[in-house]
């Protein structure tokens, strides 16, 4: 029976992230952006003493700035806003949907907010668990990015095995090549000779 809602998502550290409005116009929407409730003015109006089940029935008055909905008109005696929050499988908070604008009739109590809560945890899970998956997909991403890089690490890696070959294989055979020419220049008394054997041996 209420006639506008809006939805905050929040993240691991209780922040707003993202919100959905229904009922809502774009004016009570643009009003929201401009007054919506701190995570502290969030804490203070789902105290204790407005627990109804697992929601929280808050009067108007104690709702900071009407949960940052603009107050019905006329103002006097607006109906109370139900807040009712979205714990995920270890109790986090993953979100709060909050309900204005109840048409008629009191606020709701136990066995009516009942299987309302029980599709808030399921909405809770399901948030949870897309939240999962994009934290599985961007690391799967960073796992590929590394993966790449240690396979260009291994590219390189083998080039360098190959190319230290090489020069190993060269090294052995241009030794000998250099011993062989120091002595035949220690031996050798022609000028162009020594000159060619000087060639050869640097």
């Amino acid at each position: 029976g209420y006639g506008r809602a809006v939805l905050t998502l929040l993240d691991e550290s209780g922040r707003d992230t993202q919100w959905i409005f229904a009922g809502c116009d774009d004016a009570a929407i643009d009003h929201f952006h401009r007054h919506r409730m701190t995570p502290s003015q969030r804490g203070a109006a789902l105290h204790e003493r407005h627990r109804v089940g697992g929601s929280f029935v808050v009067p108007s008055t104690e709702a900071i700035g009407h949960g940052g909905l603009p107050a019905p008109s006329p103002p006097r005696n607006p109906p109370p806003l139900l807040f009712v929050p979205l714990h995920g499988s270890k109790g986090t908070l993953a979100g709060t949907l909050m309900l204005d604008r109840l048409h008629g009739g009191e606020a709701p109590g136990v066995v009516a907010l009942s299987p309302l809560e029980l599709f808030a945890s399921q909405m809770a899970h399901a948030i949870e668990k897309k939240r999962f998956d994009q934290a599985v997909r961007s690391m799967q991403t960073r796992l590929s990015a590394a993966q790449e890089q240690l396979m260009q690490a291994e590219k390189l890696s083998a080039i360098g095995q190959l190319i230290s070959g090489v020069a190993h294989e060269l090294n052995n055979p241009l030794a000998g090549i250099m011993g062989f020419a120091q002595l035949i220049l220690k031996s050798e008394t022609n000028a162009q000779v020594r000159k060619n054997l000087d060639r050869i041996y640097n």
